[in-house]
């Protein structure tokens, strides 16, 4: 499964045009990976002590 994951993220790099459809393939594998039903991509501001979600991805297993 490693191995398949690495080709699909070598794939997502090379031909992903924005930020954000390169973030969502990302969370895709990660959810594969952990089994996982919710990914996020999160700021953290240490000093205001916040957490900011940037993108998430719900699937509904």
């Amino acid at each position: 499964m490693s191995d398949q994951i690495i080709a699909r993220v070598s794939q997502s790099l090379a031909k992903e045009q924005s930020l954000e459809s390169l973030v969502r393939q990302l969370l895709e594998m990660l959810e594969m990976v952990t089994d996982m039903e919710s990914t996020y991509l999160t700021k953290v501001d240490v000093e205001a002590r916040l957490q900011h979600i940037m993108f998430a991805r719900n699937s509904q297993k």
